[in-house]
């Protein structure tokens, strides 16, 4: 739902070229996945960061975050006139992950 957001809210809707970004990471504390667009389609928007949201797609990323980690994960958005950004951080020490 996070890359369908990017392509429904930044491609669709923009008149020019944009680049949407998916960055995966493992360290020892943890996974860290983000999803970053530059398609603001010429909207202004006031910088913020938000660790909840009200979305559809995204309160149901949360959600299941929540259902599956507990509080065991950070999930934080931020917009801007340079684009949307979702990072989502998993803690590993407090859970175990299943690499099949």
């Amino acid at each position: 739902p996070v890359f369908e957001n990017a392509i429904k809210h930044a491609v669709s809707k923009n008149q020019d070229a944009t680049t949407i970004t998916f960055e995966a990471a493992r360290d020892a504390k943890g996974v860290r996945l983000s999803v970053r667009d530059d398609g603001s389609n010429g909207t202004e928007f006031p910088a913020e960061t938000k660790t909840t949201v009200t979305g559809i797609g995204l309160s149901n990323v949360q959600n299941r975050l929540e259902s599956a980690f507990g509080n065991n994960y950070q999930f934080s958005i931020r917009r801007s006139n340079a684009g949307f950004y979702v990072d989502i951080f998993i803690n590993e020490r407090r859970h175990a992950f299943q690499v099949n």
